[in-house]
């Protein structure tokens, strides 16, 4: 048998108010600015796909989808890369920490508003 998932969170570091995204087991969630992302971010830095993020088993993966600018992991470019707790992620101008927590499981289609250097942007998770 498989070891269990790790309770890992997505937390917003870049953004005025908290947000987090909670990852769920056998899931692959996309992140990008096009409506069909799964993670939405207006981010004018970010590609309309910028990256994926995939659980599998007990590791979290980090893709970059050929996005103009990179995805970052601790300041540092990757094409791919396991997430570890405390790894630091950034694309375009927002910035997101691995966390072990609860987090917040937010359902498909709601959206959030997320303020960041003076400009608002808006969130959606599908």
């Amino acid at each position: 048998m498989g070891k269990a998932m790790p309770d890992l969170s997505l937390v917003s570091t870049s953004l005025d108010e908290r947000r987090t995204v909670r990852l769920a087991a056998n899931q692959t969630l996309v992140i990008g600015r096009a409506d069909e992302c799964d993670v939405q971010l207006h981010d004018r830095w970010m590609s309309r796909r910028h990256c994926e993020i995939t659980v599998e088993g007990d590791e979290v993966w980090i893709r970059d989808l050929g996005s103009t600018h990179g995805t970052l992991v601790n300041e540092q470019p990757v094409i791919e890369q396991r997430l570890r707790e405390g790894d630091v992620i950034r694309l375009g101008l927002t910035s997101f920490r691995v966390e072990r927590q609860a987090g917040v499981h937010l359902p498909l289609g709601m959206g959030v508003r997320l303020m960041t250097g003076g400009s608002t942007m808006l969130c959606a998770w599908r």
